[in-house]
Formats: C-alpha cells, structure tokens, sequence
C-alpha cells in the first residue's frame, strides 16, 4: 500500500505542478501588468520573487517533460496543431506543450491509481473494475484537452465581442493621421483594460513588425493564432487594401459595419433559441412544481374522502 499511496501523491503534485506553469500570472498580478499597460505607471515587482517563480517555473517544466516524451523533445516533431491550440488558447511558453502532454499522462496515471485504491473498487468483479479503471484513465486523459478547448473559446469569444469596437478605433487613429502600426499599438494600448485578449495580439503584431517582418507576414501571424474567422476576413481585407493602395479608413468603416449587422444577427439568433432550450427545463421542474401545487391539495382531500 505504501507504494501505491507514495504513486497517488507524486502523481497528483505533478498534476498541480504543471497547472501552476501553465499559468503564466496570478490574478491580480495580470490586472496590475493591465493597470500599468493602460496608464503607464510603473509598479514595483520583487526581484527575489520574480525570480524564484522563474526557477519554480523551469523546474516544474523540466519536470513535466519527463511525463511528455516526445512532446517534450526540442525536435520533437508531429505536434504542431497541438502547438497551435495552445498558442490559440493564451499558452505560448517553450515549457507549454510539454505541460499538457505530461499532464495527460500524470492526470491518467493519477485517477487510474485512484480507481484501484479505493475501497469500493475492491469488491467489484474483474470486468467492473476494468470498466471503472478505463473510465477514470479516459477521463484523466480528455482533461487537459477540455480545459485547452475552453480556454480557446472563451479568448475567441472575447476577440470577436471586441473586434468592431477595435476597428473602429482604428478608422479614428487612420483618419487622424496615423499608420497602420502606430493605429494598432494605439488600439493595443487603448483595450489594454478593457479586453487584454486582443490587444495582446495587436501588441505583439506591432512588434513582429519591429523585429522586421512584413506587414503581410505579421497579419497572417495573428490570423493563425487566434484562429477567429472575423480576424481572417479582417487580415485578408487588411491585406488586399494594402497592396492595391486603396483608402483603409472607408475599408475598416464599411467591414466595421457589417460586422456589427453579423453580430447583431448572431444575438437574435441566440434570443431566438432561448424559448426552445428553455422547453425542457420547464417540463422537468417548472410543470411538475406547478402541477403539485396546484392538484396537490385537492389529491390529498379526495384521499382523505375515501379513508
């Protein structure tokens, strides 16, 4: 049992372990880093700190790898659309594939160790207990790809929610004068609070064209890692506007627009289901309730009749 128990423990430090690498900030960390990015006031950090969350952070990936194999190899080929769903999702350390690919493993191992050393296993049949060992592994093994997915969607939904605000400030800084990197570092700045989301990715644009790539190259790029199709349309249009010199203000104005009407009908899309997904949930709780309190007490008196 003590090495069973000793399996269950160094499995499950793992698991958390890998979860806190992921994360690159705490909570309030993030909205202080936003803070400052939007009003430009300098905070303090630790530097002890910050460095010992460094070496937590290296360790723990050093760590995860060897759960990873492959995936934690630096040529470790065959992993690139599981790469861009976690670039997509916000994670884009080095360590980032290495963590999920281990935390599958280690989540695996940890709920199949579970199943076997739980009391009420013991006395199930062997078919059972292989059903209830295959269900907790399978189960361990889809987490992490679950907890990617949501991720994804929700940063999707919030570049989406944000993106004809943002074009629109766009058409203001571009009819003001401005170019088209120093109109994206703007709206990067000005959505810094508001949605971090998108403005990380138009800060990061802006960068890529600092470093030296092409306008073109950097767009494409952001396309590809938010994997938004309001984001492709927008790169495309951006593109094709740019290279046969038309005006950008009248081109954001008029897809500002259409998006908007899009999303306008995708609301009344939703408003329109909501009557029909509500339709179960009233015949399961909402008609039983009412039918009790309305024929219950007249029930009752008819029974009391006949007694």
């Amino acid at each position: 049992m003590l090495p069973i128990l000793s399996l269950v423990f160094l499995t499950f430090m793992c698991v958390a372990l890998g979860i806190l690498t992921m994360t690159e900030k705490t909570p309030a960390l993030s909205r202080l880093l936003r803070l400052h990015d939007a009003s430009g006031v300098d905070i303090a950090r630790d530097p002890e700190e910050m460095s010992e969350r460094r070496d937590l952070r290296e360790g723990l990936a050093a760590l995860a790898t060897q759960f990873a194999g492959k995936a934690g190899r630096p040529d470790g080929k065959g992993y690139g659309s599981v790469r861009l769903r976690l670039i997509q999702a916000g994670y884009r350390r080095p360590s980032a594939l290495s963590v999920y690919m281990g935390s599958r493993v280690a989540l695996t191992l940890f709920l199949g160790t579970i199943v076997l050393t739980t009391p009420l296993t013991w006395g199930m049949e062997n078919l059972h207990m292989f059903g209830a060992l295959a269900g907790a592994a399978g189960l361990g093994f889809v987490l992490p790809g679950m907890f990617v997915d949501q991720q994804r969607r929700r940063r999707q939904r919030d570049i989406q929610r944000g993106l004809p605000d943002v074009i629109d400030l766009m058409v203001v800084c571009l009819e003001a004068g401005l170019g088209l990197s120093a109109a994206l570092l703007r709206v990067a700045t000005e959505f810094a609070q508001s949605n971090p989301t998108i403005a990380s990715e138009f800060r990061l644009v802006v960068l890529e064209t600092q470093a030296g790539k092409s306008n073109s190259h950097a767009l494409r790029g952001l396309a590809e890692r938010t994997g938004v199709a309001d984001i492709s349309s927008f790169v495309a249009m951006l593109i094709q506007t740019e290279r046969f010199g038309t005006d950008l203000a009248d081109t954001f104005r008029v897809h500002s627009e259409a998006m908007r009407h899009a999303r306008l009908l995708a609301a009344e899309e939703l408003a329109q289901k909501a009557p029909v997904k509500m339709l179960v949930p009233a015949a399961c709780f909402i008609f039983p309730a009412t039918l009790i309190v309305t024929i219950g007490p007249g029930i009752m008196q008819i029974m009391k009749a006949f007694e």
